[in-house]
């Protein structure tokens, strides 16, 4: 079975699929990222009533997202992946989005994932009708919130998984019926890595990290 974790927005949650694709099970904590983890792995191991050994890959959302979810998320399940032998991958939680609408919205052509990369700025990556990639930092669009509308595809559904967020700038910017609030699923998480959508365990930061100069003393 596969075990995944998605922590990168305000809604974690963790699922547990066979390797044919079927739900064994899932939970979520509307605490997302400042829920815990290790709970959440031992909520979903507990509802579908199967010990940690039965567990032979891993996956995680890899952001963009919290820093302190995303981060922590790989550390839970490197550390249960480890020891046992067990195959950890990293799926994108931008992928991930794109999954959950599709989903539910299996004739849209393009999807436009955008989220908040703070600073002013949003990410944004762009779906058509094929396989999601293997997402790396360099895949994503930086652009600054005053761009966002010429930086999308005129057809392109306008998914964000910050809604809370970015309600008003979305909607000064395109009408209503393009604009949907959708958060990653540890599930669609799991059917991603199951569907060969996955690549290393890696955190996605959009922005170089910021430190204060060494001290001079």
């Amino acid at each position: 079975m596969i075990l995944a974790l998605e922590r990168s927005t305000a809604r974690g949650g963790a699922a547990l699929l066979a390797e044919d694709g079927a739900l064994v099970a899932a939970v979520e904590d509307p605490r997302g990222f400042q829920g815990d983890a290790y709970a959440l792995v031992d909520a979903v191991l507990a509802q579908a009533g199967a010990p940690l050994a039965d567990i032979t890959r891993y996956a995680v959302g890899t952001g963009p997202g919290s820093f302190s979810g995303v981060r922590s998320a790989i550390a839970v399940l490197a550390g249960l992946a480890l020891p046992a032998g067990g195959r950890l991958e990293g799926v994108s939680s931008a992928a991930a989005v794109n999954a959950v609408f599709r989903a539910g919205h299996p004739d849209v052509s393009t999807v436009a994932v955008v989220g908040d990369a703070r600073r002013g700025r949003l990410w944004i990556a762009v779906y058509g009708d094929g396989a999601a990639p293997v997402h790396a930092a360099g895949d994503f669009i930086v652009v600054p919130h005053a761009a966002v509308a010429e930086s999308l595809p005129s057809h392109a559904a306008v998914v964000t998984p910050d809604l809370d967020r970015l309600q008003s700038l979305l909607a000064a910017a395109f009408p209503p019926e393009r604009v949907f609030g959708v958060a990653p699923t540890a599930e669609a998480v799991a059917r991603l890595a199951l569907a060969g959508s996955a690549g290393p365990p890696l955190p996605i930061y959009l922005h170089p990290a910021v430190a204060p100069p060494p001290s001079q003393d």
